[in-house]
């Protein structure tokens, strides 16, 4: 859903069945997309993973959560050339992405004023850092009215960052 963000045209269209023309993706010969990740209605991101394993993101990105640099509104797909071999996990609310790569490493871009990113920090981030010291199986994002928490987990170990207004980490 573009809620005026111009993702696929003017307005409200949506992403990929929109009134408007085709968004277009810059995939090489041959190269297809094999899986979508999308988040947000009123703030929408989406990002695309290809059959190449390379990443492209589009949309809103008032948080940095299209991990291209910035906080411009994304009007189109581009490639992310550092998520090449990666899995991606959006959040829905605060405006955060996290990506694991082919060794289990974990990234992260996106708003961070309760340490959501797991970096060791408060700050927000534009373009995507790694999380270290943790390798990820799968990842968990959580979020409140106002909180935000991360839980990465690791075979049978469980990590957790972010808000704990309510003892949820």
């Amino acid at each position: 859903y573009g809620a005026g963000y111009d993702m696929a045209g003017d307005g409200t269209d949506y992403l990929i069945a929109g009134s408007s023309p085709e968004i277009m993706v810059p995939l090489a010969a041959g190269e297809s997309i094999i899986n979508t990740f999308s988040n947000g209605v009123g703030a929408p991101t989406m990002y695309l993973l290809t059959d190449q394993n390379r990443v492209f993101s589009t949309g809103h990105n008032a948080q940095a959560q299209c991990g291209r640099g910035g906080t411009t509104h994304q009007k189109y797909f581009d490639r992310i050339p550092q998520l090449d071999g990666t899995k991606v996990y959006t959040h829905t609310h605060y405006g955060y992405t996290f990506v694991v790569d082919s060794n289990r490493d974990v990234y992260a871009t996106g708003y961070n004023v309760q340490g959501q990113l797991g970096l060791g920090s408060y700050t927000s981030r534009n373009t995507f850092a790694q999380v270290t010291g943790i390798k990820a199986d799968d990842i968990i994002l959580s979020h409140g009215s106002n909180a935000a928490s991360t839980y990465i987990i690791d075979g049978t170990t469980l990590y957790s960052t972010g808000d704990n207004n309510v003892g949820q980490l």
